[in-house]
């Protein structure tokens, strides 16, 4: 199976249930800039490891500028309304049980 975008897509799509809400997690930049997806840093997530905490929690191998501007899920929480620059890898990891407390 291959792990494109779409597939990220759709499967967030079934994450999202009356038991999974997104996370308002900030996405960073890469250092790299350009037109890169933007990344949750692992230790923004109940993911997290010490020794991972500053790279993405989707595992992309890029640095991420931890002093810039952040990017939030949309308000909806919809993926549609996602800014397109958003890895859609982390979008899938921002999806958590609605429970009090969230992340």
């Amino acid at each position: 199976m291959q792990y494109t975008e779409a597939f990220y897509a759709k499967r967030l799509e079934e994450l999202r249930s009356e038991e999974h809400v997104l996370a308002d997690v900030p996405f960073r930049a890469p250092v790299s800039g350009g037109a890169a997806r933007w990344h949750v840093r692992s230790g923004d997530t109940r993911w997290s490891r010490p020794e991972t905490a500053d790279r993405p929690s989707c595992g992309a191998g890029v640095a991420l500028d931890l002093s810039g501007p952040v990017l939030r899920v949309p308000p909806s929480g919809r993926i549609e309304d996602a800014d397109p620059r958003l890895c859609r890898r982390c979008l899938q990891h921002a999806a958590a049980p609605s429970e009090p407390g969230g992340l």
